[in-house]
């Protein structure tokens, strides 16, 4: 089943943890890795819910914990209820609540996959949706994420893969209507937190305008510039 294999693909484009405050979530995400040993390379390659690794697991609670929404093993519903943007991600607002509610001792980190498959469940699926507005084959946009850096020529990428990518930064409103990078929000998806230089790679896309699939090779070009 490729449901369960969306979120690495998701995770490539943009933060979905459950803060108002992405640039301190953020903070709080990476200082949560680093506590529990997890190389934030490796979203890219952890996809499945059940096999994901203790240190992801570890760093997800953790974060989940800072921004006390977690609090002794429980979920405050209050706060999720609360952030308007996480639950915008959510195709049955109340449905998703209900599942969160019913999730319970939250202890071990492995515990934490009660959180994950309320979010699986209920989520938005945009990488489907573009899947079929750009009639790619999704194992095949998920077989050529997982290449190797090395493998993926610029030049050479399938002209439905950057269709992909273009749908998936509009439907994230990464991407605004005039083919413009939205500052604030480019700046902190995970592609940003992955490259070493992330004030290049900002000022990089700022300077990129995007009208058709073709042209997200330009986006591509700042990532490898400043990884």
């Amino acid at each position: 089943m490729l449901s369960s294999k969306i979120l690495a693909v998701l995770s490539a484009f943009v933060v979905i943890i459950n803060g108002q405050d992405e640039k301190e979530e953020i903070r709080i995400f990476s200082k949560c890795a680093k506590e529990n040993g997890f190389d934030l390379k490796d979203l890219r390659k952890q996809s499945d819910i059940k096999e994901l690794s203790q240190p992801h697991l570890c760093t997800i609670k953790c974060t989940w914990e800072k921004r006390n929404h977690l609090k002794n093993g429980k979920i405050d519903i209050k706060a999720v209820q609360a952030n308007q943007k996480f639950l915008s991600m959510m195709k049955d607002k109340e449905g998703f609540i209900k599942c969160m509610s019913a999730v319970d001792n939250v202890k071990a980190c492995d515990d934490v996959k009660k959180i994950l498959n309320c979010t699986e469940k209920f989520r938005v699926r945009h990488i489907e949706e573009c899947a079929t507005e750009t009639k790619t084959d999704l194992k095949e946009f998920i077989r050529y994420e997982r290449l190797p850096k090395k493998d993926k020529k610029i030049e050479t990428t399938p002209e439905k893969i950057l269709c992909m990518e273009k749908c998936l930064w509009e439907k994230l409103e990464l991407l605004g209507k005039d083919g413009v990078f939205v500052k604030d929000l480019a700046k902190y998806n995970r592609k940003g937190l992955r490259v070493k230089n992330k004030e290049k790679y900002v000022k990089c896309l700022e300077g990129i305008k995007i009208a058709k699939c073709e042209d997200i090779k330009k986006s591509k070009a700042c990532e490898m510039q400043n990884d």
